[in-house]
């Protein structure tokens, strides 16, 4: 148990409490015993705690919330593994598709196992950015140039490409820059588009029409690659590159920083406040970051379960 708070109602005892396995609220017994509608009392507690939820929210929470959000006191859910789960789900499922051994069996399509590696390779590549943009907020601390304050709260709600830029150097570093611009050509190509409900940035899925001649794509000799301008819009051979791509910026992006790619793997929430990235930096300092990176999960571990 983590807390328990106990309050009276109606002239009957109940306790709200955090306990290891969720948020439990106990009664009184002789609720039951005077023969009252148990579900009655509960649904009318549960009906004031929500109000003055809110009311607590609005007028303590959100202001203090606001102010330490501002110092930079922020700590961030780790979801790395969900989210490379997601990828990973996508990607197999196009590998799957385009190998012959599809999930989906449609022998009434045309080109029905491009077509669903086409679509489980969209769906892959919007996992990745997702997986990219929490990734480049979970390894941030772990680079000199860490944002604090209100330059960090812009830093968490900016675009992945502005976060990227954030957390490397694509001006000094050719690496980085050259995996910057690939990865905002697939973002432009693949993601955007589907994204925006079909919609391109270069309206390569926009036609005008020329009387008596033809409709031709509003974007004209600007489209050089589309999907929507290929019988197969994502071929194999396409889904490979894309592939070897990602995973050779995976990587890279470990090999740069390789203690934040371990702390996201070990599933730990990363904390932005200054005590935090003291411990860690006189860890990377001292050579005592494996230490650390234990102490921490069973710190966490000990929360988790209500180990005390």
């Amino acid at each position: 148990m983590a807390w328990a708070m106990p309050f009276a109602f109606q002239d009957k005892a109940f306790i709200l409490a955090d306990e290891k396995f969720g948020l439990r609220l106990y009664c009184d017994s002789s609720i039951l015993a005077e023969g009252n509608d148990i579900k009655l009392a509960v649904s009318q507690v549960m009906n004031r705690l929500e109000k003055g939820q809110k009311f607590i929210e609005r007028r303590v929470l959100r202001p203090f919330a606001d102010e330490q959000m501002k110092n930079g006191e922020i700590l961030v859910k780790n979801q790395y593994g969900a989210l490379r789960e997601t990828y990973e789900y996508f990607r197999q499922g196009a590998s799957l598709a385009y190998s012959g051994q599809g999930r989906n069996r449609r022998p009434d399509r045309i080109f029905a196992e491009e077509a669903e590696g086409f679509h489980n390779t969209t769906a892959m590549i919007s996992a990745y950015f997702s997986l990219l943009e929490h990734l480049l907020v979970l390894v941030h601390p772990f680079t000199r140039n860490s944002a604090v304050g209100d330059r960090l709260v812009r830093f968490i709600g900016d675009r992945w490409s502005a976060k990227f830029r954030e957390v490397f150097d694509v001006n000094s570093d050719a690496r980085a820059k050259y995996f910057y611009d690939r990865l905002v050509g697939f973002s432009e190509e693949y993601r955007n588009t589907y994204a925006h409900g079909g919609f391109d940035k270069a309206r390569a899925t926009v036609a005008f029409r020329i009387p008596g001649v033809a409709w031709l794509p509003a974007a004209l000799s600007d489209v050089r690659k589309s999907p929507h301008y290929g019988l197969i819009p994502v071929t194999a051979s396409e889904f490979s590159t894309i592939c070897q791509l990602l995973d050779q910026f995976d990587e890279w992006i470990e090999d740069t920083v390789p203690h934040g790619i371990e702390w996201a793997r070990a599933g730990l929430n990363v904390s932005f406040d200054e005590a935090f990235r003291n411990r860690l930096h006189h860890a990377l300092e001292n050579g005592n970051f494996n230490q650390f990176i234990e102490r921490e999960a069973h710190v966490a571990d000990m929360h988790a379960n209500m180990d005390y």
